[in-house]
């Protein structure tokens, strides 16, 4: 076999064929089973999160979780709507004006529980709901109406002061991951950090 350089002519008779060092070289196909992997390991961490977010409602869902996130004791034995602080009930309306108009405007989960479809228990039917307003409820209790030393900040340092709780709720409302919110983040922070649940 000859090679020409446009010139002279060079034959490379007797020059061993090179061969590419493959050895340290990724596998084909590898990167794809590598986010593979990493999708699955993110499914489960989301299922996972969903179902001790639930967990979470299933202890609050007779007492008052606005109460209970702003560290009130006695939570257990009045509901939100005839909560004696009145947080959460038509008398507050701050309370009353932004939760009709913020849950109004969900798509793809549950307006009254924040669930996405995907992990809610009924799927077409979500017009009553048995965890109605839980995680709304401990969320503007515990931001709006600060009760003990425990503040948002403490979940994320870096987080701005909010001019208001629709401020925050705007940041609450974003998407972490796949149907995860931040306000899902958040209200198990707050799971935990008020010893009420553990994550496994």
């Amino acid at each position: 076999m000859s090679v020409s350089n446009g010139s002279a002519t060079m034959s490379t008779a007797g020059v061993p064929a090179h061969k590419a060092n493959t050895a340290g070289a990724p596998r084909p196909g590898l990167p794809v089973q590598i986010q593979h992997q990493r999708n699955v390991v993110a499914a489960d961490e989301e299922k996972a999160l969903m179902e001790f977010i639930k967990d979470a409602f299933g202890i609050l869902r007779d007492g008052c979780a606005a109460c209970w996130a702003r560290g009130i004791g006695g939570w257990e034995y009045h509901g939100r709507a005839n909560c004696p602080q009145e947080i959460c009930t038509a008398a507050n309306m701050g309370w009353d004006k932004w939760h009709k108009s913020a849950m109004k405007s969900t798509t793809n989960k549950c307006w009254q529980c924040t669930i996405s479809r995907k992990y809610h228990r009924r799927l077409e039917d979500v017009t009553e709901c048995e965890n109605e307003y839980i995680l709304q409820a401990a969320i503007y209790g515990f931001v709006a109406h600060p009760a003990d030393g425990l503040h948002y900040t403490d979940y994320d340092a870096t987080l701005p002061k909010f001019r208001d709780f629709s401020q925050f709720w705007e940041w609450a409302d974003k998407t972490h991951s796949g149907v995860t919110q931040n306000m899902h983040l958040f209200f198990a922070w707050l799971v935990e950090e008020r010893g009420l649940l553990a994550r496994k």
